[in-house]
């Protein structure tokens, strides 16, 4: 589900159609024997610029229903948390333009496709004033970036969280959670080993009272404290 109004669905013995827009594409289970939704990543990218730890062809992901968050490995965190950090609109939300998480599966050469509204959160610009790893620039910047006005208070914050496993699935294991649950519509083939992906079709979302819509923004400051 996308929002309040929207009900989640659990569907057994086979998938609903009605809830995406196209076919879905499958993605091969990888080591099933290991017991998990494991499929093999075959590159990683934000805005069509490689993401350095998965170009050697070692990342999978644990497709999980049941985690809230994407979840990185610890040594690829600082990497794809500031390709992915940006600034927030005049709005105040991340709902709009920003940089695009691009995860390539293998399978039907299907890509996972994220945006700022689905890993992003505003948050308070005070501890996003400087680099928080080293000071390391990444490649990939975000549109918004001397191109139009944005925030100098508040920055779109990656809801990411760093987790390590050690092999055989690990060490460079990601899990793909709730984000992804919410934007692709997910399939899973216990017979055939396999996951179908599709992007959602989800119920327009009942417009905010104005009440609501400052709730919102009240929220992001209540959460950071004075």
């Amino acid at each position: 589900a996308e929002h309040t109004q929207e009900a989640s669905e659990l569907t057994v013995g086979g998938w609903s159609r009605r809830h995406v827009d196209k076919p879905l594409a499958w993605a091969p289970v990888y080591h099933a024997d290991l017991g998990h939704w494991l499929v093999k990543i075959k590159s990683m990218k934000v805005d069509g610029v490689p993401v350095e730890f998965c170009q050697d062809g070692g990342c999978s992901a644990v497709v999980d229903t049941g985690t809230s968050l994407i979840s990185v490995p610890t040594a690829a965190f600082p990497e794809v948390f500031e390709m992915l950090r940006h600034p927030a609109p005049l709005e105040g939300h991340c709902l709009g333009q920003g940089p695009e998480l691009q995860i390539e599966l293998e399978g039907d050469n299907f890509t996972l496709a994220l945006g700022p509204r689905d890993y992003a959160r505003a948050q308070l610009t005070s501890s996003a004033a400087k680099p928080a790893f080293g000071g390391r620039r990444w490649q990939a910047r975000s549109p918004l970036w001397g191109k139009v006005e944005t925030r100098k208070d508040l920055y779109c914050k990656p809801m990411l969280m760093a987790m390590d496993f050690p092999e055989p699935s690990g060490p460079k294991l990601f899990i793909l959670g709730e984000p992804v649950m919410r934007r692709y519509y997910t399939a899973y083939d216990m017979q055939q080993e396999r996951i179908g992906f599709g992007l959602a079709r989800h119920s327009e979302a009942p417009a905010l009272t104005e009440a609501e819509d400052f709730d919102l923004w009240q929220e992001v400051h209540d959460e950071q404290g004075p």
